[in-house]
């Protein structure tokens, strides 16, 4: 029964399905149409009391203009509705209310288009505000107001009066929506993974990954505040690159020179990251417990699960250590077919082998300043194996017992048949 199912693994896995890791975000306005999305029963019979929005977003343009990321705005045809905006412009994010002093004050630091960011607004019961990009605290202010009943809400615009404009060129994933001022530490904690829709102060929650809901955009939460699409279709749910898995890790602003940061599933299956370069005031891990959506570039799949790495700097680097004893595989002097396969966000359609470095003798692959597809500060990685591994003297004496192997028993993985057989062969027991 194994070999009929691994002959059918062989000829589906290009492309599996797109849940997997971050799944699916929304491309807006990439296309050209006026797309943005309202949400506005959110407001019809609730008043915040604080405000928190955490979403990730990909800007794809940057102008002069910019363009509203989300906005709450009171429902009024006066051109002073702003209640609670967040801009992306001249690669640079802003917050604007209808506070004389607060339009459009832009964050510090350089964000330039064509990256993904985790971006945070919080506010909290005596209207101090904050916006948080990737976790690092960028800009403080004076909120003049939290939205009350009867205000709107929407993404990808902001209302003057009753006119869309703002209109948010590029991706965003992974909405929420809070009653609640995060703190930085649950900004974080977070910022790099899927979380239940049960937190009582967890008003919205959008991940974009259903695709079959027509006109409406799906909230988590089930509070009844599923969204509208404006002029989208199918087509614009993409897959996301967005760093997010179902479990992270994180550290942030430690001496990197004598800090690592580890993922450990299990005390010989884990990935650590040390060496880290160029200061970031970050690094999150992220784990995915599922197959990633394709295998294309590995040659021969071996696990069902992998890992992420999220610099929060964009020039960031790092040293990467993969630990796979916990997988079963043999590990001994004959077993040189492991290896590290690499890309740089679930959005990547192939992976890549890093030609890590092999310490069999403790299960152990490792990448010294290691540097992803594109970009040295972020990579996915995942342990799988070479087709055609070298054999020696040593391990053809060793196949005289390889049927107490894993990789040679019937349970094993059925690749590695044939040279089990081979060897077998020579040297019966």
């Amino acid at each position: 029964m194994k070999k009929p199912f691994f002959l059918i693994l062989i000829a589906c896995f290009p492309l599996l399905c797109a849940g997997q890791g971050s799944g699916r975000c929304l491309s807006i306005n990439e296309g050209g149409a006026s797309q943005y999305i309202t949400a506005d029963n959110m407001l019809e019979n609730f008043s915040f009391d604080e405000l928190s929005v955490t979403v990730w977003v990909k800007p794809t343009a940057s102008n002069s203009h910019g363009g509203a990321i989300f906005a709450f705005n009171e429902l009024s045809g006066a051109f002073t509705n702003n209640v609670n905006l967040v801009y992306f412009k001249d690669d640079h994010f802003e917050y604007f209310d209808r506070n004389p002093n607060n339009f459009n004050i832009p964050t510090s630091g350089y964000f330039p288009p064509g990256n993904w960011y985790h971006v945070a607004l919080v506010i909290d019961e005596d209207l101090n505000g904050k916006i948080y990009v990737n976790g690092a605290e960028r800009l403080s202010f004076n909120a003049m107001e939290v939205p009350v009943a009867g205000d709107r809400f929407s993404i990808g615009q902001e209302w003057d009066a009753f006119d869309i404009s703002g209109l948010y060129q590029g991706q965003v994933d992974e909405l929420r929506v809070w009653n609640k001022a995060l703190t930085q530490q649950q900004i974080w904690e977070e910022m790099c993974k899927k979380i239940p829709p049960t937190d009582p102060d967890l008003v919205a929650y959008y991940n974009f990954d259903d695709t079959t809901t027509g006109n409406s955009l799906a909230d988590l939460k089930a509070n009844g505040n599923d969204g509208e699409l404006i002029t989208f279709n199918a087509n614009d749910f993409v897959l996301s690159g967005a760093p997010i898995g179902d479990d992270s890790v994180f550290e942030y602003n430690p001496n990197w020179a004598n800090e690592t940061v580890a993922y450990e599933v299990a005390q010989d299956k884990y990935l650590q990251v040390s060496k880290v370069g160029n200061s970031p005031e970050g690094v999150h891990l992220y784990y995915v417990q599922s197959n990633p959506n394709t295998w294309q570039g590995i040659e021969l799949p071996q696990v069902n699960e992998y890992f992420g790495v999220f610099c929060t700097n964009l020039n960031a680097t790092f040293s990467v250590e993969y630990g796979f004893g916990g997988y079963g595989y043999p590990c001994f002097d004959c077993d040189k077919t492991a290896d590290i396969f690499s890309r740089n966000d679930n959005a990547i359609s192939n992976w890549s082998d890093i030609s890590a470095v092999l310490d069999i003798s403790n299960c152990l692959a490792s990448k010294a300043n290691e540097s992803s597809i594109g970009l040295s500060a972020r990579a996915e990685y995942i342990i799988g194996k070479n087709r055609n591994p070298p054999v020696n003297p040593y391990c053809q004496k060793a196949f005289r017992f390889a049927k107490a192997l894993p990789w040679c028993s019937p349970l094993g993985i059925h690749w590695d048949k044939a040279i089990c057989g081979a060897m077998e062969a020579q040297h019966p027991p």
